[in-house]
């Protein structure tokens, strides 16, 4: 349920009254099985959609011990929910759902897929091991480091790694990356073919080389505060292309100055990156630089500042006239979506 309102100064309380009708409400439910039909206990399911500003629902419904999960309250839309759970061992399960008038729907089993098993050792360049690196592997190549859907883990203090639930793509290619504080980020393309696990997929990292950089506006002037992280990355003959987040990012100081440590070492230059401001707001759009190599220590880029135009008035208060001292104005464009009611927040 929502409902749009609006306060005034002098008001302490606002009353909403809800008329909530259970006949327009849905719900699902359904059961989630391994492949050999035993039940999931505990596995939480992450539901979106589109009438909720395409954000997760709250109060998650997770399984009880015979693999039952249901969520109710749910309003009918012309768009398709999404709901999507990930349990340790086994593949990221999503599924469309499509709940167009009130009532139940009833989801029937749904199969998780066991993913597979990669193991190996990680180790420096005069063969000790590294502890606690950060192993990824999923289908890619390498485009979702990072992403909740990949198989992640972590070296033990004898540097060795399992790696469970890994995805595939369709010809049983998987890529598995090593990121490790202080040396540079190693890749491998590994083969399964008909196997469920590969062991002995070693890494011997080498020393991480760096870029070093300031960010500036359009005038000249250095920018503070801004996250800088690698987006596209060509090494050698090695397209990489995501979001290493945490891995391969710098802060701009006072300023502008940024350094991002944990490249390969050789021939290879950063095409993209992808920058945020300290609120987390990308302003990637507008950040012009040239291809930046490996191993730079003067890189520059520029952030377009937006065109000079404004915007003035004045608020007051509808009844006296008098201006209101403190009032915020928020600039924003959307586009109407016409399928919702006017006062739904995807549309005020």
């Amino acid at each position: 349920y929502f409902e749009a309102f609006h306060t005034h100064a002098e008001e302490t309380q606002v009353v909403l009254d809800a008329a909530l009708d259970p006949e327009m409400a849905a719900s699902i439910s359904g059961r989630l099985v391994t492949a050999d039909g035993k039940p999931v206990e505990g596995a939480e399911f992450w539901l979106t959609g589109r009438e909720y500003g395409g954000s997760r629902l709250p109060d998650w419904p997770i399984t009880d011990a015979n693999g039952y999960f249901r969520y109710d309250g749910l309003r009918p839309s012309p768009h398709p929910y999404r709901l999507d759970t990930k349990v340790h061992g086994y593949l990221w399960k999503d599924l469309e759902i499509k709940i167009n008038k009130p009532g139940h729907l009833e989801l029937g089993e749904i199969v998780l897929e066991r993913g597979r098993t990669i193991s190996g050792c990680v180790t420096n360049p005069q063969g000790e091991p590294v502890a606690n690196a950060s192993i990824h592997a999923g289908p890619g190549p390498y485009a979702s480091v990072g992403d909740t859907r990949d198989a992640k883990t972590q070296t033990d203090a004898d540097g060795r790694y399992i790696l469970c639930g890994v995805d595939w793509e369709e010809d049983g290619t998987a890529y598995v990356m090593v990121f490790a504080k202080g040396y540079g980020m190693a890749s491998q393309k590994v083969k399964f073919g008909d196997a469920e696990k590969l062991d002995e997929v070693d890494f011997r990292l080498e020393r991480g080389a760096e870029i070093r950089g300031t960010v500036t506006d359009d005038k000249g002037k250095p920018i503070e505060g801004l996250r800088v992280m690698v987006y596209h990355l060509i090494f050698q003959d090695t397209n990489y292309l995501g979001r290493f987040g945490e891995y391969q990012a710098g802060e701009t100081d006072a300023e502008g100055k940024f350094c991002i440590k944990g490249f390969p070492q050789g021939e290879g230059e950063v095409r993209h990156f992808w920058i945020l401001d300290s609120d987390g707001k990308s302003v990637e759009p507008r950040a012009s630089h040239e291809p930046i190599k490996i191993g730079t220590t003067d890189a520059q880029i520029v952030i377009k500042s937006p065109p000079e135009a404004q915007i003035a008035g004045m608020a007051v208060d509808a009844d006296t006239c008098q201006p209101i001292p403190k009032f915020r104005i928020r600039l924003s464009r959307y586009l109407k979506d016409e399928n919702l009611p006017d006062n739904h927040p995807n549309n005020v």
